[in-house]
């Protein structure tokens, strides 16, 4: 199935946030870079609920869920508790621990619907963006990660 160019056009800009996030929290002082990985954790936890909510949707289309669909159930809302997760653990630990369970989330919910896509639930299309931009937002958050336990800082 080929993808619709608006549609790759939409799953590029929401890299837009992720990529403006991460720059920001590199080049301002660490009151303000806080904030910034607010942002950024925050927007990231809400892309990675929507990718839950597509399924959801999936499942909406299919009429009434299946017993083998449990992982689909599964998808729907365990991404959506992952982000706030990661959300919540920066009230008690660094934001930096936030970052790698977002990442967690990230690659383990491609890996899901990978076993979706295998058996034949989701389309080549699909996996297709899904992969791509799973691995353009954990590279800018493994990236930031790394960056940040190494104390680099953007000079402007």
């Amino acid at each position: 199935m080929r993808l619709p160019r608006a549609l790759l056009a939409v799953a590029l800009a929401t890299l837009i946030p992720f990529l403006f996030c991460a720059g920001a929290v590199l080049a301002s002082e660490e009151a303000r870079a806080a904030g910034w990985m607010t942002a950024l954790l925050s927007y990231g936890a809400l892309v990675l609920a929507l990718f839950g909510g597509v399924h959801w949707g999936f499942l909406l289309l299919g009429g009434e869920p299946r017993a083998d669909d449990r992982l689909r159930l599964a998808l729907g809302v365990v991404p959506a508790l992952v982000g706030w997760a990661a959300l919540l653990v920066t009230l008690v630990l660094p934001n930096e621990i936030g970052l790698g369970v977002l990442i967690a989330g990230y690659a383990a919910f491609a890996l899901s619907e990978t076993r979706l896509y295998h058996a034949q639930l989701l389309s080549r299309g699909y996996m297709w963006l899904r992969w791509g931009h799973t691995l353009v937002v954990v590279t800018i958050l493994a990236a930031l990660l790394v960056l940040r336990l190494l104390g680099a800082h953007i000079v402007v």
